[in-house]
């Protein structure tokens, strides 16, 4: 089984190659199959509870790690907290066919909230208020 960390490190590397080898600005890849390629950890294309939940939990030991334990969670790690909690109702909204996996076309729809936010309108807005609840420096 590949770890997320293992992952995460093969697409960084792959992308300093691109950038290094190509002298140029690299083309993101759309959201679902980023998505898709960290998430899916047994590579059957879909995304299970589990697997977010093994992500989720690798990203805070992470952080965790980084951290001094005397100086309490980091604002990141307290982010990922909160986003954790929000995980259940999002994967729930996608799964559409109630199979508790997420599929690539179920994912299609992430890539149309990425692509609403790039214009001007209520998602746009919705998402900056969402920011301003979960930032806690302000």
């Amino acid at each position: 089984r590949v770890s997320f960390a293992s992952i995460l490190l093969s697409c960084l590397l792959s992308w300093i190659d691109v950038v290094v080898s190509q002298n140029q600005q690299p083309k993101l890849q759309p959201l679902d199959q980023v998505l898709m390629m960290v998430l899916d950890s047994d590579k059957d294309s879909k995304i299970t509870r589990g697997e977010i939940s093994d992500s989720m939990t690798m990203l805070k030991n992470l952080l965790g790690s980084s951290q001094d334990p005397s100086s309490g969670p980091s604002e990141n790690s307290q982010l990922v907290d909160k986003v954790e909690l929000y995980v259940p109702l999002i994967f729930q909204l996608l799964d559409a066919n109630e199979d508790d996996k997420l599929s690539k076309t179920e994912l299609k729809y992430v890539l149309k909230f990425e692509q609403s936010l790039k214009k001007s309108g209520g998602m746009r807005d919705l998402i900056r208020d969402l920011f301003g609840i979960l930032d806690t420096n302000n």
